[in-house]
Order: C-alpha cells, then structure tokens, then sequence
C-alpha cells in the first residue's frame, strides 16, 4: 500500500494533500466538453433536422412543433454558456484554487433551474407533437412516431442531466467548504 503525497516543507505536521480537487475538475471539465459537443448538435439539429426530415421520400407534412422555437433556442444558449462555467470551474479545481467552489455552486443552481425550464420546453413540444400524431394519424411521421420513446428521452434526460449538479450541489455546498479542504495550490513549473 503507497502513502499518500505530503506537503513539501511541513516536517513537524506532514498533512496528505487531498486528491479529490483533481478528480473532480477533470471530471467537470468531461462533463463541461460533453455538453459542449451534445448541446452544439442539440443546435445543429435545431437549424437543419426538421429540413432533412422533410426532404425523405414519402415523408410529407412534420407537426408544426418540429420547428425550434425561441424557447428552445434560449435554452441551447443557456446549456452552451453552462458547460464553458463547468468547464471554468473544473479547471480552477484542479488547480486547487478555492474560487472552485463558488463556480461550481453557481453552475449547480443555474444548471438545475435550466433543466427544469428545458424539461418544460420538452414537455409542451411532446404535448404538441402527440397532438399532431393524433390529428394526422395517415402521415408517414405519425406512423414512425414514438409517444413512449419521447418520454424514456425526457425521464432519462432529467436523470443524467441532473446528476452532476445535484452531485456539484452537495459536494460543495455541505462536503467541502472550507479553502484548506482543497489543500496547498501545486507548485508552479518553470518552463
């Protein structure tokens, strides 16, 4: 079994420096870049799916709905500026500085207020969408269409989409509180 690293210079109190602050700015840096990656397709579906969709052969008239609105449009907005904050926290967090924290809890508020307005966007476009379906049960769309698949999407959307927060939320906010819990700031390389 290896010791852990001390802290160079403190021979008469030689305290492990904690590796949490590194796992978990690479973590919310990973994170940060999914969402980055996820939500830019988010938007390119946005600008370019309903128009690829109504170029397939035989697939005729999609619901009204399939047009992004400017809800949607300021939510994809939200989630890009979310991921680079998450991605900013991650960084100062493996660099053990303790404005971590408070980046992190901001992220964790404003990233569960954005999913619950996004689950309601989703929700009142799947409301709009069934509609549809049921109005044009004849369309090549509402005989593909998927009412239970929409809403395991949105169920399981909420449940990813929140872990991290809801973890980031808890972790900083009750856990690590203090500026010694993220230990000595690492030692400048000279280059």
């Amino acid at each position: 079994m290896s010791t852990p690293p001390f802290e160079p210079g403190l021979i008469d109190e030689m305290r492990p420096i904690p590796s949490w602050p590194k796992v978990i700015g690479i973590i919310s840096i990973c994170w940060g870049a999914l969402g980055l990656v996820c939500t830019g397709c988010g938007g390119l579906w946005y600008a370019l799916g309903p128009q690829w969709l109504a170029q397939q052969p035989g697939m005729g008239e999609l619901p009204p709905s399939m047009k992004p609105t400017g809800a949607m449009w300021l939510v994809l907005a939200a989630g890009l500026g979310l991921a680079g904050l998450l991605i900013g926290a991650g960084v100062t967090c493996t660099m053990r500085r303790p404005v971590a924290r408070p980046l992190h809890l901001v992220y964790a508020v404003l990233a569960l207020l954005v999913g619950v307005v996004s689950t309601y966007v989703q929700w009142q476009t799947m409301v709009a969408m069934n509609q549809w379906v049921a109005e044009n049960p004849d369309s090549q769309f509402a005989k593909q269409h998927n009412a239970a698949g929409q809403m395991a999407g949105l169920v399981a959307g909420l449940v990813i989409g929140n872990a991290w927060p809801l973890f980031a939320l808890v972790w900083f906010g009750a856990v690590k509180r203090t500026r010694e819990s993220f230990g000595p700031p690492p030692e400048p390389t000279l280059v």
